[in-house]
């Protein structure tokens, strides 16, 4: 992150480096993708131009790639996994989540891809033993090297009540395990199915409204 940081323009730094440390997750990945995009472009050898900085008065798109006289602008925008649970949902999605928290076994790091929100709540019989159960028969020290080695991590699926959920596990840090209060859930992922018909209670994602409030001119 340095290295992406370090080679944007001067002008662009101070406010991706405001946003990127800020708490709000939709501050901190918009100026994650930003940086991510102008790093890309830039390693293609095309040259990039990225206008975040100037201009506070003016919409402009955040990327121009190649020349001004035949370059593209690019505009990056994040969905963030609020906007797939509707809001009728989000207490339920929250429960999982708390549920899946209260494992005892904290040798491992999840990752937690919800398909599908069930309709009821999700408790330690549905998540937290299961997911324990589940966690005592591998061995974290395994599950790095298997990691480190570029395998997939072993994942369980919970389909049940309606509720389809999707985790994965991969090994702590040895020299963490003793820290009993960090949280297990390392990332997670709302709204994205791979099968038809997973996604048919998450709310669909609007990505046209916030791209053009960007690109269109103000009117006066």
């Amino acid at each position: 992150m340095d290295e992406w940081y370090r080679s944007l323009p001067a002008h662009a730094q101070p406010e991706i480096r405001q946003r990127f440390t800020e708490p709000s997750l939709g501050a901190h990945l918009g100026a994650f993708w930003e940086m991510y995009l102008h790093e890309v472009t830039r390693r293609f050898g095309v040259e990039v131009e990225i206008d975040i900085g100037r201009d506070h008065g003016h919409r402009r798109p955040d990327l121009l790639v190649g020349a001004a006289a035949v370059g593209v602008f690019l505009e990056a925008t994040v969905a963030l996994g609020a906007g797939a649970v509707r809001r009728d949902q989000r207490a339920r999605a929250n429960q999982l989540y708390a549920a899946v928290e209260r494992v005892r076994n904290r040798d491992f790091l999840l990752h937690i891809e919800l398909r599908r929100v069930g309709d009821t709540t999700p408790g330690r019989k549905l998540v937290t033993d299961r997911l324990d159960a589940w966690l005592d028969t591998m061995d974290p020290d395994v599950e790095r090297q298997r990691a480190d080695a570029g395998e997939a991590a072993r994942a369980i699926v919970i389909d049940k009540h309606g509720w389809r959920v999707r985790i994965e596990a991969t090994g702590t840090r040895a020299d963490l395990r003793e820290e009993r209060e960090a949280g297990v859930i390392g990332s997670r992922v709302e709204g994205f199915a791979d099968d038809a018909g997973e996604d048919d209670l998450l709310a669909e994602i609007d990505d046209i409204t916030p791209l053009t409030n960007v690109l269109l001119p103000r009117r006066s």
